[in-house]
């Protein structure tokens, strides 16, 4: 910072000076951040001695605001202007980071490639384009005015901004002298103080001499020379004299032989003498375009050499044969390459050469990397710190916690505070989410809208509000990132608008995300579509094949790694590739990817994403995958999060090192209740003797809960081990256990009997079975899990007043053959409770057909029963099975994931129904590194018997077609699946007068067919008369017509979330506010994930407010029924409207009230409403100003943030 400008530190409008940037003749560039906010910006400030002068005062603020007015992504961004009292101007606008093309390229000589530059141009001429639909000119478009900044949407791309727009634009009509050289004439040229208007070397012809009246073709000129001194290296004429600029230059083909020959026509069409015969900017954009969409693809001799071997010979035809040999690195050497290159670029003075390293270490899915990211916290641009953040959060480094909290706390900008908070919130640390949901209210549109979307993938509800507000209206590609983020959250309505996007107005570069994302929700024409573009040799062949690949179909493989190796090909187009390799998790491909490393004129960001994804492959590798589980375990323990460490239990209990054994001991004496009984059920899991020794502690838990579970364990390890013949080992455990029988608690004292009896003491049978009669069903359920109990007494727990007791006795006579459990396992097994799928094993077990458990029963679960259910689901029938498993699969928990791919694995061995196989594909390419590895693992297990597993493409569930098919025909004796089903399949499809319906949508759907009884949504079709037909579900009822022979389906939409705002009103009318509040929240996220009617989302709303209003929290609650009354009317009920009108007209006399006036339009209008509890606030002023008020009971307070 400079200490001789006596401006560094003094604030302009809402914007502190920090450093001097730059200096010219007519004033100053300093960097500055917001007062309040930190957000960074650059201030141009204008001399009060030019500032003077009205001639330049009026230009200088008319132009800023012709920027302001064209609002083009590819133009720097305004933020305010203003004058300050010594007279002197200035604006604030975007604060970049990045290079210009002088910079990049033309400084040190370097050429791009012509397909990289006509990207470039392409985006530069649509940002001009645009100016001149406005009619603005820049008229000193020059390379040190574009600047190369990082993509928002696309990290691994550049992006051009036109800088100084308009700025220089002031006419002096005296002219040089002197014939500019590069460097008289390249940085503003005296624009201000001088004589030019705008830099000679790249003015039009009718720019000499001053000429005011040109128009955008002036434009066209300068930007012709840029492309073409890029594409070249020099410039047509190094001369501002017109004598020579009227000789025809020589065509850049000529120059540069890469260079297309309808690139070079254009830029000859460009430099045209007469301005009419230049194209118009729109003209050049729309040719740029097609340029780099029709750009041939030239695969390179090497690519069909590289087998494997560690050197093969490559033939290249000049005009002689050359042969060379080429080393093709091993799998180590490859990793230590990509290594060296991360380290070097995480020491580089560039900042955003810093950023690219750790982009790299993201890519590499590898916790272990994390120790590297860890010190760019403190790294002294924000840039760089917030990517550090977001690395050690992708990597799942929980022991860094501490150090993002850290740096969180210090945080000076909105970017780093997000992405530290989106990195807490993936760890599980509750300030993550906490300081997100804050900057929902932020002033800044764009720090909302970066909040929103890192909440909105975890259904945060204020979050997905925002960004649903965002995209109403008919969808536009700029809603691209909000309607991906809200798809992620479980919006099925923006489902819908990313499909009209991706069907419409969606730019072919961005069509196979879409796709991808819309298969993923089970679009069989999204993945036709990409199934297709990845067959055909289009522009987006690449990129559709990678996104196949993430889906599991690793069939393109071979295209992907010849376009990573091609180096004709576009640099976006390999790093596209390369991370398609990635995603196949062939660890080969490391060694030939190496190779890339070693080019000579390798792009940055390609150099960097091939790093990554060589320290990927080679990572996986690198130990074996219980070793890399119990590294990842261990350093989870450490976590602040509760989750975090219980995921660690519930992995290290598959483990059986006796590094594992020890974490598990240091979990018995966690701090959690939660995470210590988890490690009890993790060290019963692991059994033996050392697990029965490091059980013991349990006994002497300080929670009660904590002792139950620890004698339940020991009971269940010691009887294995007595069945081992090692009773000698078991049975001094009774002593310890026996102390529990002296505990004053019931439970306790049930929980030692059930464990001595099952260690061989007979004398407490009696004491067991006498647990049956109990007062406490708890104590009952335990009598009969771990007793002796008689048939009799099972029979009459059948019967018992709470459903857990009867589904243990059920069990239990169900192990035992009996069909008398039938009854209760089939209620059960229609509950929406996870023990549905134990209960439908059961009954398939008993020759009971019934309706597979729906995904919908594992919505509430905890992390542990998700994990636990999985061996259930393991010994279930495959059409079950198929049903669980894609949500288990796609769980949120990398632990549950894991398994899912070890069950996965099994039932296809049990049942070799190929249908598994996509799970564990998909599987492969998991972000985490354990999971990956472990179902890598399992393929390659696989694949030892059959080696198409690892190379059939994934099979795809048939989809059924509004046309004349016959479904296939029923056993006329079958009754339908659902017991309450008043309409049943018939067996023969071609029956005169019967047409067929099949229903489509959630499972657990009630439908009503006509005025027949309510069903559960089935597979099967179902035959109805030819005519009009009335389907209804708790969400709506539609009409159909069915014809004769054919099958119609029908979407419906209805179910759980229905059934759990219900039951939440219920509770709420029966004062269990604990209760409501649960289902509330459950019901929130099975509604926003399912795409729930807006007026059941509403009606939760109200639920809220009648919570927070029964517990006395006034101002949550009338803030809750404003925002009911703020929804559009058709989202709300008539007498729940009452209801609040008639709450608020209760509440308000308590609370005070604030009203927020901000400028809109030019008007100051009322724009928000607040209550508050009588007393002192500190309110928001605008302006970064703030003041403590004081708030009385019943009286409204306004307050103004506009002049």
């Amino acid at each position: 910072m400079s200490s001789d400008d006596p401006r560094i530190g003094s604030v302009f409008g809402n914007f502190r000076l920090l450093r001097k940037l730059g200096e010219g003749g007519m004033g100053v560039v300093y960097e500055a951040e917001h007062h309040t906010i930190g957000r960074r910006a650059a201030v141009k400030v204008m001399h009060a001695e030019f500032a003077k002068n009205d001639e330049y005062a009026k230009r200088f603020l008319n132009e800023a605001r012709a920027v302001n007015i064209i609002r083009h992504p590819g133009l720097v961004e305004i933020f305010e202007f203003g004058q300050e009292q010594d007279g002197s101007l200035y604006i604030v606008m975007e604060f970049l980071e990045g290079k210009s093309l002088y910079d990049r390229y033309v400084q040190p000589g370097t050429k791009p490639k012509p397909i990289e530059a006509a990207r470039l141009g392409e985006q530069a001429a649509r940002a001009l384009a645009a100016a001149h639909e406005k009619h603005v000119v820049h008229r000193d478009l020059k390379p040190e005015n574009l600047m190369l900044v990082p993509d928002p949407v696309r990290p691994t791309e550049d992006r051009v901004k036109i800088l100084d727009f308009g700025i220089a634009k002031v006419s002096r009509k005296a002219a040089s002298t002197a014939p500019p050289t590069r460097e008289s004439g390249k940085r503003g040229v005296r624009t201000g103080a001088g004589s030019y208007l705008g830099t000679p070397l790249y003015m039009a012809p009718e720019q000499h001499g001053g000429a005011e009246d040109v128009d955008g073709r002036a434009d066209v000129f300068s930007f012709g020379l840029v492309l073409y001194e890029l594409l070249t290296g020099k410039l047509p004429y190094e001369t501002n004299s017109l004598a020579l600029i009227a000789k025809p230059a020589t065509m850049v083909h000529e120059l540069n032989k890469d260079v297309p020959l309808k690139l070079s026509q254009l830029i000859a069409q460009m430099m045209a003498m007469d301005p009419t015969q230049r194209p118009l900017m729109s003209e050049v954009a729309s040719q740029l375009g097609a340029l780099v969409k029709q750009s041939k693809r030239r695969i390179s001799p090497l690519l069909t050499a590289l087998g494997g071997a560690a050197f093969v010979v490559v033939c290249a035809v000049t005009a002689f044969a050359i042969w060379r040999v080429v080393h093709v690195p091993t799998l180590a050497e490859a990793r230590e390459r990509a290594l060296k290159v991360v380290q070097s670029g995480l020491s580089a003075s560039d900042p955003s050469e810093r950023s690219l390293a750790l982009r790299a270490l993201e890519l590499s899915h590898d916790p272990g990397f994390s120790n590297l990211a860890q010190p760019l916290l403190g790294d002294g641009q924000p840039t760089v710190q917030a990517s550090a953040a977001k690395t050690i959060g992708e990597l799942g480094a929980v022991e860094l916690q501490p150090d993002l909290v850290a740096t969180l706390d210090k945080s000076q900008t909105p970017k780093t505070t997000i992405e530290v908070a989106a990195a807490l919130a993936k760890l599980s640390h509750p300030r993550g989410p906490e300081t997100l949901r804050s900057l929902l209210q932020h002033a800044d549109e764009l720090t909302k809208i970066e909040s929103a979307l890192r909440l909105a993938e975890q259904g945060e509800p204020g979050a997905m509000a925002l960004l649903q507000k965002a995209t109403e209206g008919e969808p536009q590609p700029t809603m691209l990132p909000l309607l991906l983020a809200l798809v992620r959250g479980g919006d099925s309505q923006a489902a819908g608008k990313l499909r009209q996007l991706f069907d419409g107005k969606a730019p072919a570069a961005e069509k196979p995300r879409i796709a991808f994302q819309l298969a993923r929700l089970g679009d069989g024409s999204a993945r036709d579509w990409l199934e297709k573009t990845a067959q055909s040799d289009g522009p987006e062949q690449v990129k559709a094949t990678r996104f196949l690949a993430q889906l599991g179909d690793v069939s393109g493989a071979a295209l992907l790694e010849k376009s990573s190796i091609d180096d004709k090909q576009p640099d976006n187009t390999r790093e596209v590739a390369v991370e398609g390799l990635a995603d196949c998790g062939k660890s080969e491909d490391a060694s030939r990817l190496a190779l890339v490393l070693g080019e000579r004129n390798i792009g940055r960001r390609l150099r960097y994403t091939t790093a990554g994804a060589i320290l990927l492959l080679a990572t996986g590798n690198q130990l074996p995958p219980e070793e890399l589980s119990l590294g990842w375990a261990k350093s989870a323990l450490r976590s602040n999060s509760e989750s975090t460490r219980e995921l660690a239990v519930l992995l290290l209990g598959s483990q059986s090192s006796g590094a594992s054994l020890d974490a598990l001991r240091n979990a018995m004496t966690d701090k959690s209740t939660t995470v210590r009984k988890s490690a009890v059920g993790a060290l019963a899991e692991r059994g033996g003797k050392d697990a029965l020794l490091a059980l013991q502690a349990g006994l002497s838990d300080g929670e009660k809960d904590v002792r139950v579970a620890a004698a339940e364990a020991i009971g269940r390890v010691s009887s294995a081990m007595i069945g081992r013949g090692e009773a000698d080992a078991a049975r001094p455990m009774a002593e310890k256990v026996s102390k529990l029988l002296q505990s004053s608690d019931e439970r306790e004292r049930m929980a030692a009997s059930s464990a001595l009896l099952r260690m061989g003491d007979r004398s407490q049978a009696a004491v067991v079975r006498s647990g049956m009669q109990s007062a406490d069903a708890t104590v009952r359920r335990q009598s009969i899990d771990q007793g002796e109990v008689e048939d009799e007494a099972l029979q009459k727990a059948l019967e018992d007043s709470d459903g857990k007791v009867r589904f243990a006795a059920a069990k239990k006579l169900a192990q035992k053959g009996s069909k008398l459990a039938i009854p209760v396992l089939k209620e059960t097994a229609s509950s929406s409770e996870l023990d549905a799928v134990v209960a439908y094993k059961l009954l398939h077990k008993l020759g009971e057909e019934v309706e597979p458990p729906p995904q919908s029963v594992l919505v509430g679960a905890s992390t542990a029963e998700r994990h636990q259910i999985l061996s259930t689901v393991a010994e279930l029938p495959p059409k079950a099975a198929k049903k669980l498993m894609p949500s288990l699969a796609t769980d949120s928990s990398p632990v549950v994931r894991r398994r899912a791919a070890e069950v996965a694995s099994v039932l296809y061995q049990r049942s070799k129904d190929a249908a598994f196989l996509p799970t564990l594909r998909a599987l492969r390419a998991d972000s985490d590194p354990l999971v990956r590895t472990r179902a890598n693992q399992l393929l390659t297990d696989l694949a030892k018997q059959n080696p198409q597993v690892l190379t059939e493409k994934p099979l795809q569930e048939p989809v059924e077609k509004t046309a004349k098919t016959k479904p296939p025909a029923q056993n006329p004796t079958t009754e339908p699946a659902n017991p309450d089903a008043g309409t049943k399949p018939v067996e023969n499809p071609t029956s005169t007068g019967t047409g067929f319906v099949q229903l489509v949508g959630e499972e657990g759907v009630r439908v009503q067919i006509d005025k027949g009884p309510a069903q559960l949504l089935s597979e099967k079709p179902i035959s109805l008369p030819v005519g009009k037909h009335r389907i209804s579900t708790s969400s709506g009822s539609q009409e159909v017509q069915v014809s004769d022979g054919a099958t119609l389906t029908v979407k419906v939409s209805g179910s759980l979330a229905e059934q759990l705002t219900h039951d939440a009103a219920e509770a709420l009318r029966n004062k269990d506010l604990t209760k409501a509040q649960s289902l509330i929240e459950r019901a929130r996220r099975v509604g926003i994930r399912t795409g729930a009617r807006p007026q059941l989302l509403s009606e939760l709303i109200y639920l809220q407010a009648k919570i927070y209003d029964a517990r006395g929290q006034w101002r949550e609650a009338m803030n809750e029924y404003e925002k009911y009354q703020s929804l559009p009317p058709a989202h709300q009920r008539a007498d729940t409207l009452s209801a609040v009108r008639a709450a608020v007209a209760k509440l308000a006399p308590r609370m005070g009230l604030i009203q927020i006036f901000t400028l809109v339009n030019g008007k100051c209008k009322l724009t928000e409403k607040h209550y508050l509890p009588p007393g002192e606030h500190l309110i928001s002023l605008g302006g970064g100003k703030s003041k403590v008020m004081s708030i009385y009971a019943g009286v409204t307070t306004p307050v103004r943030q506009c002049p």
